[in-house]
């Protein structure tokens, strides 16, 4: 598991372990800018170090030393003047000078070096909140052009309207949302995360690695058959939407479901019983939504639903359900912007940003431009976890935040969505039977006190 934090949380937590280790703001600087001198030294032996007028700009003062102690021709383009810095910024543009480093003020005019084969942008950083101006603008706009290798210190300077764009983005102690969101994540390249010193704290969104899957799914017992294995509950599927049911069905069966039955509109169901076949199907015209639940690990609604009124009627029962988990999603989250509900802690909204913006009451481009923002206020507003989509999936339950961050072009296509939804409600009873695992490996005092 790794976490990704917000610029605002990285500044408190370097403060607050200077402030309770008496640990040298300097020393960080300097294990920072030798990430980025060891960085720099991967792609070229001559390089260029575009510093700002802050401590972004300082760790690019120490990494151009650092890089020519190592053996490699530096030179610094200042943006600002050296000695106009403060602090620890100002301790290494000084001690660049001293040690023979060239510092130039850069202009537009200011040739490449002869040999140069990277750039480094070390003038804002993460602490940029307005568009490049002036000579900055001119600096990216000419780091961008000059068709070489470009290592960013901590994120690549500039926002939405101009931005440098790096090939590779060495940002130190935890990843930032920047670098997870867009569009600082087209612009970052590949992210390198290093070691300053400061201890991992377990702190920020949460964001799943490859090894952590093994451990949320644990394998089932060598004897288990379908009737162990959760059996899921699919309100889905309407005339002409019949794939949306099948996709999510076989992706629920896929994901674990040891049985699934679909609730569908009756005249879909010959469809269904070919495109999934291995799935169950109940008429949901004649079938009340309370004897379809029953026996069921989870509920899933909305794939290909359809917004008449029998479907008003189902999702209004099915509001009444808090115990077993469910899955909010498509029309069953169309009807959530007209009819809101609070669904409890059990249940899961995946919208989309559109969705998210029919069920906030706001534009999408709202959704799109503070997702975390949004996702907090569907959480809160629906009383339940929500799972905003996007490239940089957003997930909030209350105060436990993740992001996921393995979307790809690949997945911009009709019933991907009707698939997650399917895997979700598959894998309840895996995340269920972990729990209870977890659950007996307790003393039994604890489980007294949980209970």
């Amino acid at each position: 598991m790794k976490y990704v934090i917000t610029a605002e949380e990285m500044k408190r937590t370097e403060t607050e372990f200077i402030r309770r280790t008496g640990y040298p703001s300097l020393l960080l600087m300097e294990h920072a800018a030798q990430a980025v001198a060891e960085e720099t030294r991967r792609h070229a032996e001559n390089a260029v170090f575009f510093c700002g007028p802050g401590n972004n700009g300082g760790d690019g003062y120490a990494a151009a030393r650092l890089f020519a102690q190592a053996g490699g021709r530096a030179e610094v383009w200042a943006l600002s003047d050296p000695e106009a810095l403060r602090g620890d910024a100002l301790t290494n543009a000084r001690l660049c000078a001293a040690l023979g480093v060239p510092v130039k003020r850069w202009t537009k005019e200011t040739p490449l070096p002869q040999g140069c084969g990277a750039i480094v942008d070390a003038m804002f950083g993460m602490g940029l909140s307005r568009p490049l101006e002036g000579a900055y603008a001119d600096a990216a706009r000419r780091i961008n052009a000059a068709g070489l290798p470009v290592v960013a210190v901590d994120m690549p300077s500039g926002t939405a309207e101009l931005s440098v764009r790096a090939d590779v983005t060495v940002t130190f102690h935890k990843m930032k949302l920047q670098h997870a969101l867009f569009p600082g994540r087209e612009n970052a390249g590949r992210v390198v995360v290093t070691d300053i010193g400061i201890p991992e704290d377990g702190a920020g969104f949460s964001v799943l690695e490859e090894g952590d899957v093994p451990a949320l799914l644990p394998p089932r017992l060598r004897n288990a058959h379908k009737g162990t294995c959760g059996h899921a509950l699919l309100i889905a599927g309407s005339r002409g939407m019949a794939g949306a049911a099948a996709l999510c069905a076989n992706a629920a069966m896929r994901a674990g479901a040891g049985l699934c039955t679909l609730l569908a509109a009756e005249e879909t169901i010959p469809v269904l019983q070919q495109l999934a076949p291995c799935a169950t199907c109940l008429p949901r015209e004649s079938t009340p939504p309370e004897e379809a639940l029953r026996g069921k690990a989870a509920f899933a609604a909305g794939p290909g639903l359809g917004r008449s009124a029998e479907t008003a009627r189902i999702l209004t029962a099915l509001c009444a359900e808090k115990l077993i988990p469910a899955v909010w999603d498509a029309d069953a989250l169309n009807w959530l912007s007209e009819q809101p509900q609070r669904l409890g802690e059990n249940a899961v909204i995946t919208p989309h940003p559109g969705e998210a913006a029919r069920l906030l009451g706001c534009g999408t481009r709202e959704i799109t431009a503070d997702p975390i923002a949004a996702a907090q206020a569907l959480s809160e507003k629906f009383g339940c976890t929500a799972l905003l989509k996007g490239a940089a999936t957003v997930i909030v339950c209350g105060e436990k935040r993740a992001l996921n961050l393995s979307g790809t072009p690949g997945l911009a296509t009709g019933g991907s969505g009707d698939v997650l939804t399917g895997v979700i409600a598959g894998a309840q009873e895996s995340a269920r039977r972990k729990n209870a695992a977890s659950a007996r490996c307790l003393p039994r005092t604890l489980r007294r006190r949980s209970a």
